[in-house]
């Protein structure tokens, strides 16, 4: 599928990183990774229904998987991070924040911004795109409902909150080359739709790189 852009050289299928997130079952972690997941999130949050230990994480890991820790507390992710290659930041934070698990953890970041932050005229998103690995702009339930007032401030800044399979083009096109997806693609909370999974591995396979 050729994406109508600005005259800009993009590579869509290329540079397109898909986090499946709120992982509570190897087989889900799976059928994610074969559907064409490049980051498998675990929380880490022990309020939310999809918890899971470090046990969890660190055996995901040792399989190979490129895994993101998701913590909404500072607290409790400096004294049970495990294996995970990324850490994900779902608190409120600073990018300061973000240095400094860098520097304790060893670690990737993915730093989560609410988006009505984003549209207040003294944040600066760009300090925290310069401190994360890859950034984060949520909003519940449906980011895509703010998508025509969103920017992608840079390559490694991705959207989350309610997003579904179909709505991926409409990200790519508006600029967007990160994703995450978990809540919409269930059945229940932590067990994954199969179908809605391998509709994502359709949409993937149809952004075609294009000059």
């Amino acid at each position: 599928m050729k994406l109508e852009g600005s005259g800009r050289r993009i590579y869509l299928a290329h540079s397109l990183i898909i986090k499946i997130c709120g992982i509570t079952r190897v087989n889900d972690a799976n059928a994610a990774k074969d559907n064409g997941a490049d980051i498998i999130g675990v929380v880490r949050a022990k309020s939310s229904k999809r918890f899971m230990d470090s046990k969890f994480t660190d055996s995901l890991s040792s399989m190979g998987f490129n895994v993101a820790g998701v913590y909404d507390d500072r607290e409790y992710l400096l004294n049970n991070f495990s294996e995970e290659a990324y850490i994900q930041i779902h608190y409120p934070h600073r990018p300061e924040e973000i240095s400094k698990i860098r520097k304790i953890s060893g670690k990737k970041i993915i730093s989560v911004i609410n988006a009505e932050n984003v549209f207040r005229p003294e944040f600066r998103i760009e300090s925290y795109v310069k401190e994360a690995d890859l950034v984060l702009i949520e909003q519940k339930p449906k980011i895509v409902n703010l998508l025509d007032d969103l920017q992608p401030f840079h390559s490694n800044a991705g959207l989350a909150g309610g997003i579904t399979p179909e709505d991926i083009p409409e990200i790519v096109r508006k600029g967007f080359q990160f994703v995450d997806l978990s809540s919409s693609i269930e059945i229940s909370p932590g067990i994954k739709d199969l179908r809605k999974l391998s509709a994502i591995k359709e949409v993937r396979s149809s952004l075609e790189p294009y000059a």
